[in-house]
This record gives structure tokens, sequence and C-alpha cells, in this order.
């Protein structure tokens, strides 16, 4: 389990180095300190958090539970294994910062 932790951390590393670095573009400052949002500043939120979202999605860690047996990469999951990911972050973050619209855009 420990390595399972070790494996996720890098992971939520590498996002929020990415968000990191998102906190110096305009449009997101513009976002996180303005009262209301334009459509053009909510589109560009949707399509940020959403590919936020799709990173979370596919760096997730499959887990197989009888075994112990961790895979990076995979490209089928079989029937007795889970999925440890992120994707929910970007998800929660979108309607966080740009309210209910944005987030339902960002998981759609």
């Amino acid at each position: 389990m420990f390595e399972l932790m070790l494996l996720m951390l890098e992971r939520l590393g590498l996002i929020v180095m990415l968000a990191f670095i998102a906190t110096r573009l305009r449009f997101f400052r513009n976002m996180v300190f303005s009262t209301s949002l334009t459509g053009k500043h909510k589109l560009t939120a949707i399509l940020f958090f959403g590919i936020f979202g799709i990173i979370g999605t596919y760096s997730g860690v499959t887990f197989q539970s009888e075994s112990l047996i961790f895979q990076r990469i995979t490209l089928g999951i079989p029937e007795d294994a889970a999925i440890a990911n992120f994707r929910v972050i970007g998800v929660v973050l979108a309607g966080l910062f740009g309210g209910y619209k944005v987030g339902i855009g960002a998981g759609l």
C-alpha cells in the first residue's frame, strides 16, 4: 500500500505543478478575483478544468486487491481491479472557482 501512496503522490505532484503554472495565466487570475464571469471566461474555465479532469483520469493506477499488483499503464482493466485516480480534482475546482455551471461543464 505504501507503493500505491507514493505513486499517487507522484501523480498529484504533476497536477499541482500544472495548476501552479496555470495560476500565472491572466484568465485564471481574473476568474479568481472577479465577482461575475463573462461567457468567454466560463467557456475557457470549462475547457481548462475539463482538461485537468481528463489528465486526472488517465493518470490513474490500476490496483488488483487480491494479488496486490499495481499497473502504472494499462490498456484494459481486469474484472477484479480498481482504479485510483484524481479525476474529481479538476471538476471540484471548477465548481469552486467558477460556480455550478462551470463545474457541470467541466464534468461533462
